[in-house]
C-alpha cells in the first residue's frame, strides 16, 4: 500500500455530510453486525461517552465525506441522535481507502473467511500485476494463507452459501474447493 500522504485531520464532522462506501457494503459489512439489537450497546455507550475513537474518512469530489473506517461509530452517532462525530479526515486513492478498509476489518476476529476471500480476488481484479504473495505482504499474513483464501472462490454456491452459514468448517471449505463443481454439489447434497 502507497502511503504517500498519511496526514491526517482531526475534525468534528456533520454526519449529514458523510456517505458509506460502496466496497465496505460489498465486500465487509455483515448486515447483522448493523441491526437494532447489534448496535443498541454501542449506541448506549455513545449516547452516554460520545465517540471515543474517531472515525476514519476520506475526501470526495461531491463537497461530502466517504466512510473508510468505522461504521458501527457512525451508525451509533445517528441513532443516538447526535449531530457530528469526531473523524480523521484523509486524502486517499480508492486503493489506499480499500487497503485500509481490509485492514480494519482483518483486525476484527469475526471476519468471516469467504470475505477476505472476495476481498482479495476484488485486488488482483483491479490490479491484475498483483500476486498471492504482494497480497501476503500489503496485509501481513503468509502466502499460503492468502492463497488459502483466494481458492474459496471456487465454492459453487451451495458450498459457498453452507460455508458462510457455518454449516461447513473451513477445512472442509478448502478441500471442496480443490475439486470440480460437480463433485463439489454430490458433497453438499450428501
Amino acid at each position: 500500500m502507497e502511503t504517500t500522504d498519511v496526514k491526517s485531520e482531526l475534525a468534528q464532522v456533520k454526519l449529514s455530510e458523510i456517505k458509506l462506501s460502496t466496497t465496505n457494503a460489498e465486500f465487509f459489512r455483515n448486515d447483522s453486525e448493523l441491526s437494532d439489537s447489534a448496535l443498541k450497546e454501542i449506541t448506549e455507550s455513545v449516547k452516554q461517552n460520545g465517540v471515543i475513537t474517531p472515525i476514519l474518512l476520506r475526501t470526495s469530489t461531491n463537497g461530502h465525506y466517504i466512510l473508510v473506517a468505522g461504521e458501527r461509530r457512525y451508525r451509533a452517532s445517528l441513532a443516538a441522535g447526535h449531530k457530528t462525530i469526531p473523524a480523521y479526515i484523509r486524502s486517499m486513492t480508492d486503493q489506499q481507502a480499500f487497503d485500509l478498509q481490509m485492514i480494519e476489518n482483518l483486525e476484527r476476529k469475526d471476519v468471516h473467511p469467504m470475505k477476505e476471500s472476495i476481498g482479495y480476488h476484488h485486488i488482483l481484479k483491479t490490479d491484475p500485476k498483483q500476486t498471492a504473495k504482494d497480497i501476503a505482504l500489503r496485509f501481513g499474513k503468509s502466502e499460503a494463507y492468502v492463497v488459502q483464501r483466494l481458492n474459496l472462490v471456487d465454492l459453487v454456491a451451495t458450498a459457498r452459501k453452507a460455508f458462510e452459514k457455518d454449516q461447513i468448517t473451513l477445512t472442509q471449505a478448502l478441500l471442496l474447493a480443490r475439486l470440480t463443481a460437480e463433485i463439489q454439489k454430490e458433497c453438499i447434497d450428501a
